[in-house]
């Protein structure tokens, strides 16, 4: 069954909400990149090697495992309900 002639409906609140969550990953990309601009390749993609290579010398730094790193680092992370 088709669905390309069936009017659009309205967004929904799921919607809403990836479109929130998308906005928050472009946002929290774009800020990695001004300030670790080394991490990202011609096309501005994450080189995820280079940026994990970060994380485990921070954590290493620390006397931490990776794991600890990040928990220590998401223990009072702010949670946003939009993407404003």
């Amino acid at each position: 069954m088709s669905t390309h002639r069936d009017p659009q409906s309205a967004p929904t609140e799921s919607d809403e909400n990836m479109a929130a969550w998308e906005a928050g990953v472009e946002r929290m990309k774009a800020e990695l990149q001004a300030r670790h601009p080394e991490l990202f390749d011609e096309t501005g993609e994450l080189m995820t090697e280079k940026a994990m290579e970060l994380l485990r010398q921070a954590a290493e730094d620390r006397g931490l495992t990776f794991t600890e790193l990040v928990l220590q680092s998401s223990r009072n992370f702010p949670r946003r309900a939009n993407a404003s």
